[in-house]
């Protein structure tokens, strides 16, 4: 197969991706391949994770790969507390089902099986005050430094969480 650049694939993966329902990575190196384009999987998942790409639950129930502005958010890089949209906001309005706060760590609770999920793209954006987070099946616990930036962090999902897609 011919060598494609990164821009090629991810046109390539966008285009399949809006035109049809992928279920699995998998299944998306096969169209590919069909395409001419030979990606190792860990290729695919760096090229997804850079267009943003999320899984959501379609209308079978099943998790299927959307671009984002399947997801009804723009792709644009992460700032947590000045409301532009990037991967944890859209993770968090998709999954997100209740904020609290114990001192200074902040829990949150995510629909089943959407807690790693959540716990990854909070480890992969820069937010003020927060040390660091351990996620499970449906829940994510984040530490804070102190009080202050719990309650900060607290009053931002809760916003996400409530939000209805717009930006913040």
């Amino acid at each position: 197969m011919a060598q494609t650049s990164r821009k090629q694939r991810h046109y390539q993966i966008v285009n399949i991706l809006r035109h049809q329902d992928v279920h699995s990575q998998t299944v998306l190196r096969d169209m590919l391949a069909k395409q001419g384009i030979d990606v190792s999987q860990a290729t695919l998942s760096r090229d997804l994770f850079q267009l943003q790409v999320m899984r959501t639950v379609d209308a079978d129930g099943a998790l299927t790969y959307r671009v984002p502005e399947q997801t009804g958010s723009r792709p644009g890089p992460h700032d947590p507390f000045n409301g532009a949209p990037g991967t944890l906001d859209r993770v968090c309005r998709s999954f997100l089902l209740q904020v609290t706060r114990p001192s200074w760590q902040v829990l949150l609770k995510c629909t089943a099986g959407a807690g790693n999920l959540v716990g990854s793209a909070l480890d992969s954006t820069d937010i003020p005050g927060v040390v660091g987070c351990v996620s499970g099946n449906d829940t994510v616990v984040v530490y804070c430094d102190d009080e202050m930036a719990a309650q900060n962090v607290e009053q931002w999902f809760t916003s996400l969480m409530t939000s209805t897609g717009e930006q913040l």
